[in-house]
């Protein structure tokens, strides 16, 4: 058997992880791609993939073997991350993640970054709904060289888990890097997502 370069085993490797992460539901590039290189008995050749190339595989993945279904669950996805927005159109907020990017599976989380003057404003608006929230913490990077910690908030709507990860107003104008790629996330405001809403809506 012919062996293969790197690029190839990377390339091999990549494609193995976007089909874990979509039919096993794993969301943790990292998790995925050390599990899809252990499959292929790749595990120790130090060829693993960069996040970006993943994401290049797993929109091309969507592309072959999901087609309309995975337009029809993104768009559902996105009809949810607007309600929530709108649920929340005191503050700012904005859609991130893998739900804004088109890559995001049918059990995938919601991402939603928001700015408040704290975050127990935000708490008060679910507490007045009825609606169970857990606080947690997440590092993000805001510059090439920096990181720091956010408070979110993760609750369930329609059976979809949300995350919400508050900025104060300040915090909310710098856009946070984004681990795969490391460029700035790509970030939707409501309005611009109820477009794209209208437009997906008519090709379904």
């Amino acid at each position: 058997m012919q062996l293969k370069t790197k690029s190839q085993i990377k390339k091999m490797i990549a494609q193995e992880t976007a089909r874990i992460m979509v039919e096993q539901g794993i969301e943790k590039y990292h998790t995925a791609k050390y599990k899809a290189a252990e499959n292929l008995n790749f595990q120790n050749l130090g060829c693993l993939p960069r996040n970006s190339e993943i994401e290049d595989k797993l929109k091309e993945y969507h592309r072959l073997f999901d087609g309309e279904s995975h337009h029809i669950s993104l768009f559902k996805l996105r009809k949810i991350a607007l309600s929530v927005m709108e649920f929340f159109g005191n503050f700012k907020s904005f859609l991130v993640g893998p739900v804004a990017n088109g890559t995001a599976t049918a059990g995938s989380p919601i991402n939603i970054h928001l700015s408040a003057e704290n975050i127990e404003e935000v708490m008060s608006q679910l507490d007045n709904q009825l609606i169970a929230h857990k606080l947690y913490e997440r590092q993000l990077k805001t510059g090439h060289q920096t990181t720091k910690n956010f408070k979110g908030l993760t609750f369930i709507y329609k059976k979809i888990d949300i995350e919400v990860t508050v900025f104060t107003h300040k915090e909310i104008k710098q856009i946070p890097i984004s681990r795969i790629n490391n460029k700035p996330m790509k970030r939707i405001k409501a309005k611009a997502l109820k477009e794209l809403l209208v437009i997906l809506g008519s090709s379904l």
